[in-house]
């Protein structure tokens, strides 16, 4: 038995190591470097406080919350889906890529996860145990976990089944012997694991689990199901029938697992092809003839939890995935989704000191981290018009001018104005905005466009001068990501966009941002109306976030939504 003192001084020295690794901007450098990989998480179920003793596959709700507003503003979040048709076709990926899963799915995922996940606008996968829905039994490692939260039995000895003998000690120790046990009882048979399930059960007299536990573990009901995959945020995989490791089952039993999830999800959802989690998802978890089976078996990809980054090559149906578990602190999360414990990338940063012959492409990354990390400064100033002020309709100076919103086919034929290496980097977010439901306005001479602004609504925008994700409130359109084409700049069209802007959005409070520097924009900016309301200066050294306020707060009362939000 390992003792307390010594796991708390381990994990106490892992944070500190951590904090000063990110405190360098080792994290910044591995994205770098790792950019073209894809990033999968695999989530488990969300509760609203941390659970006595806690739960490992049970992550916070604020941790959530933090965790993806950061992905938020360093990643391009997609659907797994896309990612994989993407791949298989092979089209080109934006950089930094990050995908979403929840892996059992617990009916705490449809109450906590997707609010944020429509807030934030960014999709995810549910990898989903199809013999549970509307089932009332809770998964047999939620059982375990409840026995040894709830049980008063000090020692549990397992010899006479195969397993080993687990000090357990107080409620608050229950926790270290959960792995253990779980990692005992999945190298059982099917059949005897449920026997031996029940003894453990018995064993540690354990009280029944309260309604407040089953709501804790509870998983998707049918009607659920229906309602996430309705709401556009979620989509749905498979996780087999009864989340049984399938290399430990014999051929027929491994058949009816992957056919029945399949069969299943045909029957609620009419799908045709879903994405496939392996249960457990260890290396000996799966092997060759069941990858076999699940590409015939309709499913589109394979996702294990061996924990890595992906590149566009590798194997569709042994996809690597980094698990999240609860309590992970900010700066070991960083380095873990940067690629910085995977082999591959410490083996490329080697590569990239020892001088190859492609050096120059590891120095472009390694350049732009220096420059990231040593000294970034920057002030922005946040702008302002609140829908009581008079519109101010600024007349643009040029025949044959059109004011109305862009559709996919006038981004389209603006991208091909670009240069190639533009084209698709435009189209890519172009495409993913409106998706995300923004509307781009634009000025057209003819069928040209020559000018053209994003807009996004609130609650929660993602505002690319500060870099980070805020929440500036209901009844708020935040602008963003204006430009004006060289040859018709000096027209007044800039402004003009802007003030029709305000036109087409009566009664809402309109924010818009520019970097002080930017004098252009913003004389353009106060020429529509809008007027300062806070200067904010950030400044990076060595990978730590300084900011400074002044004047007015961006946002009326309670507080500043940038107050307490670290940008990049």
């Amino acid at each position: 038995m390992i003792d307390k003192n010594v796991l708390r001084s381990a994990s106490f020295a892992k944070e500190v190591v951590s904090q000063v690794l990110c405190a360098l901007g080792v994290d910044i450098l591995f994205r770098a470097i790792n950019r073209r990989k894809i990033l999968i998480l695999a989530y488990h179920g969300v509760v609203e406080m941390p659970l006595d003793p806690p739960c490992p596959w049970m992550v916070v709700e604020a941790e959530l919350a933090r965790q993806l507003k950061w992905l938020v503003n360093r990643y391009q979040v997609m659907r797994l889906d896309d990612v994989v048709a993407r791949l298989r076709d092979g089209q080109p990926l934006p950089d930094r890529v990050v995908v979403l899963t929840f892996d059992d799915g617990y009916a705490s995922v449809r109450q906590r996860a997707l609010p944020l996940l429509q807030c934030l606008r960014v999709p995810a996968t549910v990898f989903l145990v199809t013999s549970s829905f509307d089932s009332p039994e809770l998964l047999w490692h939620d059982q375990l976990y409840l026995a040894l939260a709830r049980s008063a039995v000090t020692e549990l000895d397992l010899g006479d089944d195969g397993g080993g003998r687990y000090v357990l000690g107080t409620h608050g120790l229950a926790q270290g012997a959960l792995p253990a046990i779980a990692q005992f009882l999945k190298t059982l048979p099917a059949f005897e694991k449920a026997d031996v399930l029940a003894s453990i059960l018995h064993r540690l007299e354990a009280q029944p689990a309260t309604s407040d536990n089953r709501e804790t573990f509870a998983t998707l009901t049918a009607a659920e199901l229906e309602e996430i995959t309705q709401s556009g945020w979620l989509s749905v995989g498979a996780h087999a029938h009864h989340h049984e490791i399938l290399t430990r089952l014999d051929r027929e039993s491994r058949s009816h697992e992957v056919c029945n999830s399949m069969a299943r999800f045909q029957q609620l959802l009419s799908v045709q092809s879903v994405p496939f989690a392996y249960p457990n998802g260890q290396l000996g978890d799966f092997d060759d003839s069941l990858k076999e089976l699940i590409r015939n078996s309709g499913f589109s990809c394979g996702v294990t939890t061996i924990s890595g980054l992906n590149a566009a090559a590798d194997d569709l149906f042994a996809l690597k995935r980094i698990v999240v578990e609860a309590g992970l602190s900010m700066c070991r999360f960083r380095l873990r989704t940067s690629g910085f414990t995977e082999r591959a990338g410490a083996s490329l940063l080697g590569r990239a000191l020892s001088g190859t012959k492609r050096w120059r492409s590891y120095l472009r990354p390694l350049r732009r981290w220096m420059r990231e990390v040593l000294f970034k400064h920057q002030t922005i100033i946040i702008f302002e018009r609140e829908p009581t002020e008079p519109h101010m309709a600024v007349t643009a100076r040029g025949r044959g001018l059109s004011f109305a919103p862009a559709s996919r086919s006038d981004l389209d034929a603006f991208a091909c104005r670009l240069d190639r290496n533009e084209q698709s980097s435009f189209r890519d977010t172009a495409a993913r905005r409106l998706d995300k439901g923004m509307k781009c306005f634009t000025i057209k001479h003819g069928e040209k466009v020559v000018s053209y602004s994003w807009v996004d609504k609130g609650p929660c925008v993602f505002i690319p001068e500060v870099e980070c994700v805020v929440d500036i409130g209901p009844g708020t359109v935040y602008i963003f990501d204006g430009l004006t084409v060289p040859e018709w700049r000096g027209r007044n069209l800039y402004p003009h966009l802007l003030s029709q802007v305000c036109i087409a959005h009566p009664g809402m409070r309109m924010v818009i941002a520019a970097s002080r520097s930017n004098t252009a924009s913003r004389r353009a900016i106060e020429k529509a109306g809008f007027r300062p309301v806070e200067e904010r200066c950030l400044l990076k050294v060595a990978g730590i976030v300084l900011q400074a306020r002044s004047r007015e707060a961006f946002s009326r009362p309670p507080k500043s939504p940038l107050n307490g939000m670290a940008a990049r």
